[in-house]
């Protein structure tokens, strides 16, 4: 990345990241494709590990002969963090909810379709998985009680945009 208006990205390729990188330079010079897009681990000068998306063009002389490339990098590194602490924090609610002596059934109610639900929904319903998934939208007014469907509705009403409550 010599040349680079940015004299912090000055570095290297993560050696993880390299093989995968320099094929996609042979398909380049090959002609077997224009351009290529990644997302890679990149190492500093000052040697601190970022993540990038790199996208890399081949410029040809009129020829045809490989003249430069072309090199659009962007810093990725706070997305991937990001995207790592969500993962992490998904991880833990679900072992959360696997571990609860609870039943969660979690249902969208804009997309109108079961999200997730733990085990113990079976087992404290006594359903069994595909009965519930058959049930499709009507899972809510089929699970509960006839007395708590019209004050669930009214407090749907009352807490959610119109467009979120058909249940």
């Amino acid at each position: 990345m010599r040349g680079t208006a940015d004299a912090n990205l000055e570095g290297h390729n993560h050696p993880d990241d390299l093989n995968l990188d320099l094929q996609y330079v042979v398909r380049l010079l090959a002609g077997e494709i224009q351009t290529y897009s990644r997302e890679l681990r990149y190492i500093r000068k000052d040697n601190t590990h970022i993540w990038i998306n790199l996208t890399v063009s081949l410029v040809c002389e009129a020829s045809g002969e490989p003249e430069y490339f072309i090199c659009v990098v962007q810093d990725i590194s706070d997305r991937k963090q990001a995207e790592s602490a969500l993962k992490e924090s998904l991880r833990w609610l679900q072992a959360v909810i696997q571990a609860s002596p609870n039943a969660f059934y979690i249902y969208d109610l804009i997309e109108q379709r079961g999200v997730y639900n733990n085990p113990e929904l079976y087992s404290i319903l006594g359903y069994m998985p595909e009965e519930v998934q058959q049930m499709g939208t009507a899972v809510i007014s089929q699970l509960m009680h006839p007395e708590d469907i019209t004050a669930f509705r009214e407090y749907l009403n009352s807490n959610l945009a119109p467009s979120c409550v058909n249940t």
